[in-house]
């Protein structure tokens, strides 16, 4: 059920109560309609009590969107009746101090203004993410080989999916499906905070490391170019946090590929002083507080199966050369993350699509992160990146420690967001996994999943699906009317403690990173607290309708804002 949607209700009832005519000119002003509007209004919000909450929770989306429309209501209603009681028309309750600075602090502009920027940031981000795919499709229609690429690919992962079993369990799972993953869902919320404490390390990540955090979020938030940019600043414009922008004024020198004298060995694979990336290349110099002659952009329109595009830029003040890696954002690039049979890489094994482009990237970028290291031998190297960039930077950190890609005695970092399971066994890389952080947004469900899971996940569906009840008793739960049965709770709790043994080329996978950092959100407060997790006692996948929308890069930087203090 809803717990946030049924108190918003039932504030909504008892405030209502609360409102009564004044003295004689109250009642012959107002009371004549209070009377009547409360005989009707109460027994219709206390049907919603029930009702609302349930079908709020089960139809996508409805839940923020009837959210907001009960705190307008109940703004407008509370502005109102602040005005009755302030000429003499309403009858005055006590109240305390606290909650008068709440009133006055508490506005429908607010949430005026918090729904319509984030309705912005959420249309801004799926505007470039549907144009990146429109490009990739479009290129795909006139090149034949990308398109040979692609159907090798999907014919890849149909043969996996076969091998793993996942399509069989996809396809007797079918009928059921949806609202067996409601009721699992359901049933999770039941035990998943408790979990998230009871696994969680007994230490907390400190300012430094969430100030770092929010520092190479920008990165990789700016790796996926000015429209993803954009959205991450509305996003804070709706939070009433600031937005933090560099404007570097004047002329600041020759660029970077030209000081150390690479411009023309690399024009063939970077394609530098490109005019359609002027402003691209001008708000990732904001964002991240880089001036553009200290950046070295790699071009590629629409998207690739092989290489991902990224930048490097030069940090003087910190002292670091950073490659920021762009997340999926095409569909070439959903196919790499759907290719998740594991392959040798590095003495362990890894997620077979993200290994091949981390490989390619390095073929691409490599010697030019070396030039650049050259340049500034007392720098270390920093690789960022959020999702299937997050995987990348992560991968590539191991190949540069178990290959020895870099001058002996560089200290090589790597700071991921949302990074998938993409790695196993951890022993086999540990000193990359020991120079690696990675950071979990709330309900984001990208970094529970690798092919090992997903096959757990199925098994906990096939529990619901035995322990679920009768129709009458699936209907409550799902509405929200009545919670899941202490059995079906225990039962999937066991379900998500057991493993599956591994098949071969499906292993059970890791973030490979020695601390996970996880920002959980309370939905009452807004306010975020930050775990810090081992990645093998992350707990199993959880089924959330936020699991998709937390996982996009403007919630990331929303959240490491606020944790920082920068509002």
């Amino acid at each position: 059920m809803s717990v946030r949607v049924k108190e918003k209700v039932h504030g909504l009832r008892e405030g209502l109560k609360e409102v009564e005519p004044n003295g004689i000119v109250g009642t012959l002003l107002v009371g004549w309609w209070i009377a009547p509007m409360k005989f009707i209004a109460d027994p219709v919000l206390g049907i919603a009590e029930t009702v609302v909450p349930g079908v709020a929770s089960v139809v996508p989306f409805a839940e923020p969107m009837v959210g907001f429309g009960l705190d307008v209501t109940t703004k407008a209603g509370t502005a109102v009746h602040g005005v009755g009681k302030s000429v003499g028309i309403l009858k005055k309750g006590e109240q305390t101090e606290k909650e008068r600075k709440d009133e006055m602090h508490q506005s429908v502009i607010s949430e005026a203004k918090e729904l319509i920027f984030e309705g912005f940031s959420l249309q801004k981000t799926g505007i470039a993410f549907g144009l990146s795919m429109s490009m990739d499709l479009l290129s795909a229609v006139l090149n034949p080989f990308k398109l040979t690429r692609w159907v090798e690919a999907v014919c890849g992962i149909g043969n996996f999916l076969k091998m793993t079993g996942i399509s069989d369990d996809l396809f007797e799972n079918a009928p059921d499906l949806l609202h067996n993953l409601i009721i699992l869902g359901k049933t999770q919320d039941e035990y998943h905070d408790k979990l998230i404490e009871e696994k969680a390390e007994s230490t907390e990540p400190t300012v430094t490391e969430l100030d770092e955090g929010f520092r190479f979020m920008k990165y990789a938030t700016a790796a996926y170019g000015a429209k993803t940019i954009s959205a991450a600043n509305d996003q804070q414009i709706a939070n009433d946090q600031d937005v933090i922008n560099t404007v570097f004024k004047g002329d600041t020198g020759p660029g970077l590929a030209a000081r150390l004298d690479i411009k023309d060995w690399i024009s063939g694979k970077y394609l530098i002083d490109t005019p359609s990336e002027f402003i691209t290349r001008q708000k990732v110099s904001q964002h991240v507080g880089i001036p553009e002659s200290d950046m070295i952009m790699f071009v590629k329109p629409g998207g690739s199966v092989q290489c991902l595009r990224h930048f490097i830029a030069v940090d003087h003040k910190n002292k670091e050369v950073i490659l920021a890696l762009r997340g999926t954002y095409s569909l070439s690039e959903l196919l790499v993350d759907a290719s998740a049979d594991n392959r040798d890489f590095c003495n362990g094994k890894a997620h077979s699509g993200i290994a091949d482009v981390t490989d390619k990237l390095w073929e691409v970028c490599g010697d030019v992160v070396n030039a650049v290291l050259a340049g500034f031998p007392e720098y270390k190297l920093v690789i960022t990146g959020h999702s299937l960039g997050g995987g990348a930077a992560c991968l590539l950190t191991i190949k540069i420690y178990a290959e020895g890609l870099v001058k002996p005695g560089t200290n090589v970092e790597c700071m991921s967001y949302a990074s998938p399971a993409v790695f196993t066994p951890l022993e086999a890389a540990e000193t990359a996994v020991s120079k690696t952080t990675n950071f979990i947004h709330d309900n984001d469900c990208v970094s529970f999943l690798s092919a090992g899971n997903a096959r757990e996940l199925f098994d906990s569906i096939e529990v619901v699906d035995k322990k679920k009840g009768n129709f009458w008793q699936q209907l409550q739960v799902i509405m929200g009317a009545k919670p899941p049965s202490d059995e079906l709770i225990k039962s999937v709790k066991i379900a998500g403690i057991e493993k599956e043994t591994d098949i071969k080329g499906a292993e059970r996978s890791f973030v490979p990173a020695k601390k996970i950092v996880w920002m959980r959100k309370n939905k009452e407060s807004e306010e975020y607290k930050a775990y810090n997790f081992l990645a093998d006692k992350l707990p199993e996948i959880y089924v959330n309708e936020d699991m998709i929308f937390d996982h996009f890069p403007p919630f990331y930087e929303e959240a490491l804002n606020k944790l920082t203090d920068r509002e």
